[in-house]
């Protein structure tokens, strides 16, 4: 039985992707430039992650006032985590 593949984290799906897109328009760009790529597509799918949790903070801060109380520490923890993934991006460029 093939062993499961082991999950990719956002620079190695950010790779694939530049090189799939390259491939698909027969395009051979140099190491530095397929990086480049790759960073483009690495912050494209960041500001998409960081839109659908603030999206989903929102929808969960309107609920009731009971849930209210548990919606806001999600929300805290969402806020933390993008200010981490902001900080790492940051660090790339």
């Amino acid at each position: 039985m093939p062993e499961p593949k082991r999950p990719m984290n956002i620079r190695q799906h950010a790779e694939d992707a530049a090189q799939r897109i390259c491939g698909g328009l027969g395009l051979s760009p140099s190491t530095e430039e397929l990086a480049g790529i790759a960073d483009t597509i690495e912050k494209a799918i960041v500001v998409n992650v960081l839109e659908a949790r603030n999206r989903c903070a929102g929808v969960a801060m309107k609920q009731s006032a009971k849930e209210h109380d548990l919606a806001h520490q999600i929300s805290q923890k969402i806020r933390r985590a993008n200010e981490v993934l902001v900080a790492n991006l940051s660090s790339l460029r």
